[in-house]
């Protein structure tokens, strides 16, 4: 398990459909590569290298009664039909018509029982062009480190064996793998522990360093 930070999880408190919580980003292919791209293809690449991007492959457990901060656990599954979608834009679409399909993704929550992101392609845009949607919860991103992740990840040929190596070096190194979900118990056992130490061993520290 991983706690999240404060910060980190005020996303997970604040999330709702008033008040996404959520970011997005875009990526557009080229003509060149949207002609060599396939949606099934692209979908079971992505699944297949879920190994290299861990924290895909997180999602939250709450502590029961919310009594410390939610942890990141290993989902017991990753189901890529929610996780990967197709969406294809209107006919001649344009700029308008693209931001007109970012903007109802981006209104959509994510599910709090799942991985917190998401993954779209959008066809059609300029004639044949596909454009990729990333939408990720901002407690599962850090900004760019995140994204270069990502990108690392998705986009390295599978056929380039040095590559595909230090991408695995490099995030067995800085993330180490999570343990599945724990009983409410040992939830609620691990939160109060946090708890009693933020009481008596952290608040002192921080007292007697601001007095």
């Amino acid at each position: 398990m991983r706690h999240l930070s404060g910060f980190d999880a005020l996303f997970v408190y604040d999330d709702g459909p008033l008040e996404s919580q959520h970011t997005i980003k875009v990526c557009f292919l080229s003509e060149e590569a949207s002609r060599g791209y396939d949606f099934a293809s692209a979908k079971a690449n992505l699944g297949t290298r879920l190994v290299r991007i861990p924290p895909l492959r997180w999602q939250v457990a709450r502590i029961p009664f919310d009594v410390h901060h939610p942890v990141w656990i290993e989902a017991e599954a990753i189901d890529l039909d929610h996780h990967v979608r197709r969406r294809r834009l209107p006919e001649a679409a344009g700029r308008d018509e693209l931001c007109r399909a970012i903007s109802e993704i981006a209104t959509e929550v994510l599910d709090p029982a799942r991985p917190l992101w998401e993954t779209w392609f959008l066809d059609g845009y300029e004639g044949d062009k596909v454009v990729i949607v990333l939408k990720v919860s901002h407690a599962l991103a850090d900004g760019g480190s995140f994204v270069d992740l990502f990108e690392r990840a998705m986009f390295a040929h599978p056929t380039e064996p040095d590559v595909a190596a230090k991408i695995d070096r490099d995030i067995a190194d800085a993330i180490p793998p999570l343990e599945a979900r724990p009983g409410r118990l040992k939830l609620f056992l691990l939160g109060a522990g946090q708890l009693l130490r933020d009481i008596f061993i952290r608040m002192p520290r921080l007292l007697g360093a601001t007095l």
